[in-house]
């Protein structure tokens, strides 16, 4: 049975809420502190409901729609390509700029996609937790030391991005401006990485 440290390190790679921390205060650049904090706390529970998803139901849902990883990795990377592109293109100031408005549905919805997913939870944690709790090794007390990771890794992502506003805050706004025109470049970059990836994997499944 693999040991705790050894899975929540796993779980903590592939979710790289430190790495991922500017991106966060890039898209939710010019809102409102506690509205910072709704995002992370959405964030955060949505990775928890992911993680769970992936645990108790794994490779079966993917299977149900007929998804395969290689798949859900390109559509994850033209989501975070096109996210990535507004960030450049757009500034905190603009009116129809599309990124965020008033809805306080809206507001929120960046905290699922693409924050949670595919960013934070995509097809590498997914995997990595269907891998760890439906693997050879798989058994009650390897899916209850399974579960610990997960609970413990809900708890580090959502004091990180507690902290989210704190950082925001220390830039400034027009370094809020620069890392978020930064991050879209990252984020577009990175997507587009995502889709080359998930085409190569179908294509070498397929051949």
């Amino acid at each position: 049975m693999d040991s705790f440290p050894l899975i929540f390190m796993s779980f903590f790679a592939m979710t790289n809420p430190i790495g991922n921390l500017p991106i966060f205060i890039g898209l939710t650049a010019g809102r409102p502190t506690k509205e910072v904090r709704r995002i992370g706390l959405v964030t955060t529970f949505s990775v928890l409901v992911i993680c769970v998803i992936s645990m108790t139901l794994g490779e079966w849902v993917l299977k149900a729609f007929g998804i395969s990883l290689p798949a859900f990795r390109t559509a994850g990377g033209l989501i975070i390509a096109l996210i990535g592109l507004r960030m450049l293109l757009f500034t905190p100031e603009d009116p129809g700029r599309g990124v965020r408005d008033n809805s306080e549905k809206r507001s929120t919805s960046v905290g699922v996609v693409p924050l949670a997913i595919p960013i934070m939870a995509g097809p590498g944690l997914i995997s990595t937790v269907v891998l760890h709790s439906h693997g050879d090794l798989a058994s009650p007390e390897q899916f209850m030391v399974v579960g610990a990771a997960v609970l413990a890794l809900t708890i580090v992502v959502g004091l990180i991005l507690f902290g989210a506003p704190w950082v925001a805050k220390l830039l400034g706004d027009d370094g809020m401006v620069v890392l978020t025109k930064v991050m879209g470049l990252f984020l577009t970059a990175m997507g587009i990485q995502f889709v080359f990836i998930g085409l190569k994997n179908a294509f070498m499944a397929s051949g």
